[in-house]
């Protein structure tokens, strides 16, 4: 899940999580919206479902993780949104 301002359109994030995701991210879509809580008025917490898919190899948990990492650290920098 991303912490987003209540402006940015939820599937912004989608497109950079598809973009960052490469050729292992089958599919990426919105499963939660959380509003309220401690998040800041003004922000939303928006839960992607990720699937992932090496057609080539059994996907190995190093591999998942390392594409992870990169989808999580493209989106805080490109976007300037954290996860949560």
């Amino acid at each position: 899940a991303f912490v987003l301002p209540k402006s940015m359109k939820a599937q912004d994030v989608a497109q950079e999580i598809k973009k960052s995701g490469g050729a292992l991210l089958q599919s990426v879509e919105i499963f939660d919206v959380f509003e309220g809580g401690n998040l800041p008025a003004d922000h939303v917490s928006v839960a992607y479902k990720m699937i992932f898919q090496d057609m080539n190899e059994t996907l190995t948990e190093e591999k998942l993780a390392a594409t992870q990492n990169l989808i999580v650290s493209s989106v805080e920098k490109k976007l300037s949104v954290k996860v949560r």
